[in-house]
């Protein structure tokens, strides 16, 4: 068993997908989740995401990134850019 330092710096060691919500691509991303539930929301077009962690929604222009295991990241395109390189 590893000992995880109570604070620290980390980097992750997986390449991650994403895709850009763009206000109209509702069934790629709705692609891009699954096998994690989603849908349009009623109001001002979002998707929500239910996730193990509880539910989440995108809007348009944001990025939705999934890492292994499903777990789903939604950021603004400059938070996108600050913490990634596109491959």
């Amino acid at each position: 068993m590893i000992t995880i330092e109570a604070a620290g710096k980390a980097k992750r060691k997986v390449e991650e997908t994403y895709i850009v919500y763009d206000g109209e691509n509702h069934d790629d991303v709705m692609n891009f989740v699954k096998p994690l539930d989603s849908h349009v929301t009623k109001k001002k077009n979002k998707i929500q995401i239910v996730t193990p962690r509880g539910a989440t929604s995108a809007e348009p222009e944001e990025v939705i990134v999934k890492s292994p295991g499903n777990r789903i990241e939604i950021f603004s395109q400059d938070e996108f850019a600050a913490v990634y390189d596109v491959l």
